[in-house]
């Protein structure tokens, strides 16, 4: 109802996603394949909700009482659309976001209900966020566990996903994976090593900021949609309450 309140008033880009033909499940091939289409070939990514948002997707946060989920995702009216748990690490988050990606590209037709969905799902964000080539020439040889948590941060992963990254292309023996698995799993799986800092919607950003401007804060909209105020903030990652009090500037004090 709300999606469909902001596409009668705002213009959003296009879904441009490359769907990958049902004959074809490699995860690896259809993340290079997306990386091919969208065309930022094998570099690092950035903002992860920014790139998904410029592509089509419509991205939210889950709100307070669906948060039990990891994320999910779905087709409506020809549109994609997924939901992340902001509550976790942003690394979690972003692979998240990448696994989801996945499922609306490759089980869109087949589904994502037969026993090795997840699993291409996790390979397919895997591969999206580091790709062999570039996890090659970055990390030629495995060092240390603490090596790992350094160089996580370029491609915006949690210390274990680049862990079974490159065991994956055989970076790392499988010993040496059994290793740092346990480590890491000695820290704790909510806390992560080297975290990265909070992304948020950039688009959802501008058009709350231009919605205040015409006077038209996120309460007036809940009102106009009888939905609650809270629900809708919830769902669009909480940028509504720092954009709903006006900015008041001070008068030039006068000595």
């Amino acid at each position: 109802m709300f999606d469909d309140w902001i596409s009668d008033r705002y213009g959003r880009p296009e879904a441009n996603l490359k769907l990958v033909p049902m004959n074809e499940p490699n995860p690896v091939e259809a993340a290079a394949r997306v990386r091919a289409h969208w065309g930022i070939g094998s570099r690092p990514i950035g903002n992860a909700i920014n790139l998904l948002e410029t592509n089509g997707i419509r991205v939210f946060s889950l709100a307070e009482e669906t948060r039990h989920l990891d994320a999910y995702s779905l087709w409506r009216d020809e549109k994609p659309y997924i939901f992340l748990n902001m509550t976790k690490t942003m690394e979690r988050t972003r692979h998240d976001a990448f696994h989801e990606l996945g499922h609306l590209v490759m089980h869109r037709h087949t589904g994502s209900k037969h026993k090795m969905a997840e699993f291409e799902a996790d390979t397919f964000a895997s591969a999206f966020l580091m790709p062999e080539e570039d996890l090659k020439a970055e990390i030629p040889y495995f060092r240390s566990l603490d090596h790992l948590i350094e160089k996580k941060r370029r491609w915006g992963v949690s210390a274990a996903s680049l862990n079974f990254a490159l065991n994956r292309i055989q970076r790392i023996s499988d010993w040496n994976y059994r290793g740092n698995y346990i480590a890491l799993g000695k820290i704790g799986k909510s806390v992560e090593p080297n975290p990265l800092p909070p992304e948020t919607s950039q688009i959802w950003t501008k058009i709350l900021r231009d919605l205040w401007t015409r006077g038209l804060p996120l309460s007036r909209i809940a009102r106009e949609l009888n939905l609650p105020e809270k629900e809708l903030n919830d769902l669009l990652f909480g940028i509504a309450s720092t954009l709903d009090k006006p900015q008041v500037e001070r008068e030039p004090h006068v000595v």
